[in-house]
């Protein structure tokens, strides 16, 4: 198996120090965006060999949430933090 060398994106992304001016944005952006995309894949997606959400598989939630549910929930937790 050869191991690959993390590009200097994929470093600064890593990084403690901050990103350089304009890359900060892009960094949120992919959080933003990573979060979203979990969110839909384990609370508003039905699966089809689970033919329910994996949270509700897990007992996290008892019923199927939309988008906005998820929404509201993100918003609650930013302003929060």
């Amino acid at each position: 198996m050869k191991l690959h060398h993390p590009t200097p994106a994929a470093r600064n992304m890593l990084a403690a120090d901050p990103p350089p001016p304009g890359e900060g944005e892009a960094r949120g952006t992919l959080g933003s965006e990573l979060i979203n995309r979990i969110a839909d894949y384990n609370f508003v997606r039905i699966h089809k060999t689970l033919r329910i959400t994996p949270a509700m598989a897990a007992g996290v939630t008892k019923r199927l949430w939309e988008i906005g549910d998820v929404v509201k929930v993100l918003e609650a937790w930013q302003t929060a933090n």
